[in-house]
């Protein structure tokens, strides 16, 4: 039990140290005051980092066109009582202003990549001490209860893909939106799956149905199964009656193998959520006659 305790209160000392961080007023208030436009900051931070390093400072469409400058800075380590490498980083938007919001915001970084051993920082510091509790807590108390962990994992997971794809349409979406992109197997290379069941929705998404687990059903020349009736739960934020709809059933239920089934959600706006999900038809049971 006392193991237990310790693991949460050290968790929950993490958050408010993370938030703290974010929130300190070496980097929200003093650095901002000293350089509020990109004319002013001139070239203090160098140039701006090109869109691929700046990725979480670009999310949802409003924030395409932010650059982000980072300058090296040495700070002292309290934890390890010397002087360590860390960094500063300022996020403008189109307009050249600094970026608040809380989503994208600039910040103080921990972690930087270098490999000197007499600071003891490995080459992925700046993702474990900074960008992982940003996926985990978001940037602030709002950031962290305005978009999900699991929003900000899904991004993160889109990072890795480098097409047009990823940059165009992950980082537009947000809430159900961006969730059913990956509905039933969210997972990294070789890691472990989320499971289904962690996805609910107490966070006030737009539209939202329960994800409908791959099925498993037996070869039956009679079958035509109508699979919106699979779809609990829906939600939409407009008023009305919302409607379930099969988009798609590519089942041949006479024969066995794996099939794709597509049913949504329609809301009085025409608004509409749709998943994809498998159907296996295995082999008709044949009872032995006695």
């Amino acid at each position: 039990m006392d193991s237990q305790f310790n693991k949460r209160y050290n968790c929950l000392k993490w958050l408010d140290f993370h938030i703290f961080r974010c929130s300190n007023p070496i980097n929200r208030t003093t650095v901002a005051q000293l350089y509020p436009t990109t004319d002013i900051l001139g070239n203090s931070f160098g140039l701006p980092l090109l869109p691929i390093a700046s990725y979480f400072h670009k999310l949802l469409i409003q924030n395409f066109n932010n650059t982000k400058y980072v300058k090296s800075i040495t700070y002292y380590n309290l934890q390890l009582e010397k002087l360590v490498p860390g960094s500063l980083e300022l996020v403008y938007d189109e307009n050249g202003n600094v970026e608040f919001e809380d989503l994208v915001t600039f910040t103080f970084n921990f972690g930087v990549d270098l490999s000197d051993p007499e600071v003891e920082v490995v080459s992925d510091a700046h993702y474990i001490r900074d960008v992982y509790p940003y996926l985990f807590w978001g940037n602030s108390l709002y950031d962290y209860f305005s978009h999900t962990a699991f929003e900000r994992f899904v991004w993160d997971k889109a990072s890795n893909i480098l097409d047009d794809f990823a940059y165009s349409i992950i980082r537009s979406f947000s809430g159900s939106q961006l969730t059913s992109q990956y509905p039933t197997n969210v997972e990294d290379f070789g890691g472990t799956e989320i499971p289904d069941d962690i996805i609910n929705n107490p966070y006030g998404w737009s539209m939202y149905f329960d994800y409908i687990p791959d099925q498993e059903i037996h070869e039956d020349n009679f079958s035509n199964i109508n699979w919106s009736t699979f779809i609990i739960n829906v939600y939409s934020e407009v008023p009305g009656i919302i409607t379930k709809f099969e988009d798609e059933d590519n089942v041949d239920y006479n024969n066995p193998g794996t099939y794709l089934v597509t049913v949504g959600i329609r809301d009085e706006e025409e608004r509409e959520l749709t998943q994809t999900f498998q159907v296996i038809v295995l082999p008709k049971v044949v009872i032995p006659s006695c």
